[in-house]
């Protein structure tokens, strides 16, 4: 049971040691077809990029290129301003996102089965992380 010491902390997005929680993406296909991506229940914002028709996952195409860079925007905190003129996006920490997308989607995205719901915790992205030079 969370005490309520806890309770606060979680609420500030903290343990109570400190450590932020982790946050839990999660993808799912309903049974028209169409793909739900959400982050600690909430949808996952959208930034097309690559795939006007929103995100997928399962290949190497478009929507998994624009779900890669949605998560690692989310997860790193990224603010995206744009798109700019020739829909290019900008921002602080854009860079470095549109830099590490491809390889994050080759690494995840791109292996979930298509035809399978996935979760990625962000622990999952920081060891991903620290071991990408």
């Amino acid at each position: 049971m969370i005490d309520a010491q806890e309770r606060v902390a979680a609420k500030r997005g903290l343990r109570t040691t400190g450590e932020p929680i982790p946050s839990l993406y999660r993808g799912r296909r309903r049974a028209n077809g169409d793909t739900v991506v959400t982050v600690n229940d909430a949808p996952l914002k959208h930034y097309v990029v690559h795939s006007p028709t929103g995100f997928e996952w399962g290949y190497g195409g478009s929507g998994p290129s624009d779900l890669a860079l949605a998560i690692l925007v989310h997860h790193l905190k990224v603010k995206p301003l744009g798109p700019r003129p020739g829909f290019r996006w900008s921002g602080d920490g854009w860079d470095r996102v549109f830099t590490l997308h491809q390889d994050f989607k080759w690494q995840f995205v791109a292996r979930w089965p298509q035809e399978k719901d996935w979760v990625l915790w962000s622990d999952d992205i920081d060891d991903w992380m620290k071991a990408t030079p």
